[in-house]
C-alpha cells in the first residue's frame, strides 16, 4: 500500500513538472514510477503512468513514441472503466494527430470529445475552434463553416453570460452599498448602546469586586477559625498519641525489667541449685558411697541403699539439667551458636529428632539480647515437643548483617493460634514479651495436620 502511494505521488510530481516545462526532472520521477509499477503489472496506475509518459515524448518531440504511450493508456483506462483519463488521453492523441499533420485521425478525436457529455462551455468553445480550423486544413468548407457558426454561438453565448453576470455583480454592489450605509448608521446606534452597556458594566463590576471582596474576607475568616479549631484538634490527637506512647514507652520498660529480672532470679536460681543444693547432693552421695564400699568390704550388700544411691545420681543428673536450663553454661562460654546446639541435641531423643542449623551468626551480639535469643528458641522448641506431637523439628537462625532471624518448623498436628493464644502454658505469651523486648515482628503459620512454622526477625544491633 505504502508504495502505491509513492509510485501515485511520483507520476503526479512527474506531470506537474512537465506542465511547469522541468522536463529534466519530470524524467526522474517517471524513472522511479516505472521501476515500481514493474512490481505490479496489473496495477490501474499503469493508465497515468503511460498518459504523463505521452505527454513527456510530446514535448520532447518525440511524437511516435508518445502516440504508442497514449494508445496503451486508452486501452488501459479502457479496460479499468477510467472515464477521466480516458478522455485526457484522448485529448493529448488529439493534439499529436493535429502536429503530426494526420488531420482525419484528429477530427475523429476532437468529434468524439464534442460528444462527451458534462462538457464545460469553455470546453466546448475550445473544441468547435479546433474542428473549424481541422475542417479548414482538410478544405471541408462545408464542415469549417457548421463548427465556425457553432464556435459563434457558444462565444456569444459566453459573452451574454458574462454580461449577464457583470450586471449581476454592479446590482450586488450597489445592495452591498446601501448596506454598508444602514449597517454604518445601525453601528452609530450600537457605539451608543456598547457605551451605555460599558457604564452599567463599570458599576456592576465595581459591585461586583467589592461583594467579592467581602466574600474572600469572609471565607478567610472562615478557614482561619476553621484551622484554629483543626489545629486545637490536632494537637489534642497529639497529646493523645503521646500519652499511648508514653504507655506503649512504660509496657516495654515493665516488660523490660521483669525479663532482667526474671534472667537475674535464673541465675540465682541455677547458682544456688548447682553450688549449694548440687553441692549437698553430691556429699550425701559421696558419703553413702564411702558407707556402701565400706560395708561391702565387711562382706555385706544392702540393695536398698544401693537404689537410694542410683536415686540421687539421677537427682543430681536432673539437678544439674535444670541448672543448665535455667542459665547455660554453653551459652557464657563458647557462644549463642554452640548454645542453641547443645541444647536441641538435648532435646532430641528416639522419638523426636531436633535439627539445628545456622548461617553467618556473629559472635559480637550482646549478651542480654543472646540470652534473649536462647530464650526464644528454648520456648518455642519446648512447644513443640510439648504440644505439636511432632517427630521432626528444624530450628533455623540466621544473621544478615544487624538482622537476626529465627524460623523453628515441626510436623506436628498444627497450632490454633487464637486458642494458643488464650492458653498460658503454651509460653506464646513469654515468646511475644522477648519479641517486643527485641522490637521484632513475630508471624505464626499453620495448618492443621500439617504441622506449625514460627518466623521471627529483629535487629540486634
Amino acid at each position: 500500500m505504502y508504495r502505491i502511494i509513492i509510485q501515485r505521488e511520483f507520476i503526479l510530481m512527474a506531470e506537474n513538472l512537465i506542465n511547469m516545462n522541468k522536463i529534466k526532472e519530470a524524467k526522474v520521477f517517471l524513472d522511479k514510477a516505472k521501476a515500481i509499477l514493474k512490481d505490479y503489472p496489473e496495477s490501474n496506475l499503469y493508465v497515468p503512468y503511460y498518459y504523463t509518459e505521452g505527454i513527456y515524448f510530446d514535448e520532447m518531440g518525440n511524437l511516435p513514441a508518445a502516440l504508442k504511450s497514449l494508445d496503451e493508456g486508452i486501452l488501459l483506462s479502457q479496460k479499468f472503466h477510467h472515464v477521466l483519463f480516458y478522455y485526457r488521453l484522448k485529448q493529448a492523441r488529439y493534439y499529436i494527430y493535429r502536429d503530426m499533420g494526420d488531420y482525419e485521425k484528429a477530427v475523429k478525436e476532437m468529434e468524439e470529445l464534442c460528444r462527451k457529455e458534462g462538457n464545460l462551455p469553455s470546453d466546448e468553445k475550445m473544441f468547435t475552434r479546433e474542428l473549424y480550423q481541422i475542417y479548414m486544413k482538410l478544405g471541408n468548407k462545408d464542415q469549417a463553416l457548421k463548427w465556425t457558426l457553432k464556435y459563434i454561438a457558444l462565444s456569444d453565448s459566453l459573452y451574454s453570460s458574462d454580461y449577464q453576470k457583470q450586471v449581476v455583480d454592479l446590482e450586488a454592489r450597489y445592495r452591498t452599498l446601501e448596506s454598508e450605509k444602514k449597517i454604518a448608521v445601525l453601528q452609530v446606534q450600537k457605539d451608543k448602546a456598547d457605551y451605555k452597556v460599558k457604564e452599567n458594566r463599570f458599576w456592576m463590576v465595581l459591585l461586583s469586586i467589592v461583594s467579592l471582596f467581602l466574600l474572600v474576607f469572609a471565607i478567610l475568616g472562615w478557614m482561619y477559625f476553621s484551622n484554629n479549631r483543626k489545629l486545637s484538634q490536632q494537637k489534642e490527637l497529639n497529646y493523645k498519641q503521646q500519652i499511648v506512647e508514653a504507655e506503649q514507652i512504660r509496657q516495654m520498660q515493665v516488660t523490660k525489667a521483669l525479663l532482667q529480672g526474671e534472667e537475674k532470679e535464673r541465675k540465682r536460681l541455677a547458682r544456688d541449685l548447682h553450688d549449694g543444693l548440687g553441692g549437698l547432693l553430691a556429699g550425701v552421695k559421696l558419703n553413702l558411697s564411702r558407707y556402701l564400699q565400706g560395708k561391702k568390704d565387711e562382706g555385706e550388700n544392702n540393695e536398698e541403699l544401693n537404689n537410694i544411691v542410683e536415686q540421687l545420681d539421677v537427682s543430681f543428673r536432673e539437678l544439674r539439667r535444670i541448672a543448665r536450663n535455667m542459665i547455660p553454661e554453653s551459652l557464657l562460654q563458647l557462644g549463642l551458636e554452640a548454645a542453641l546446639r547443645d541444647m536441641c541435641h538435648s532435646m532430641s531423643n528416639d522419638h523426636l529428632r531436633v535439627e539445628f542449623q545456622a548461617f553467618d551468626i556473629r559472635r559480637d551480639i550482646r549478651e542480654d539480647k543472646q540470652v534473649m535469643i536462647y530464650r526464644i528458641v528454648q520456648e518455642l522448641v519446648a512447644n513443640a515437643v510439648r504440644h505439636s506431637g511432632a517427630s521432626e523439628v528444624l530450628v533455623q537462625c540466621s544473621q544478615n548483617e544487624h538482622l537476626f532471624f529465627i524460623t523453628v518448623e515441626d510436623n506436628g498436628r498444627g497450632l490454633n493460634k487464637s486458642k494458643a493464644s488464650e492458653s498460658k502454658g503454651i509460653g506464646l505469651e513469654n515468646i511475644q514479651s522477648r519479641v517486643q523486648y527485641l522490637d521484632g515482628k513475630i508471624d505464626f503459620s499453620s495448618e492443621k495436620d500439617e504441622g506449625t512454622t514460627v518466623n521471627i526477625e529483629f535487629y540486634v544491633s
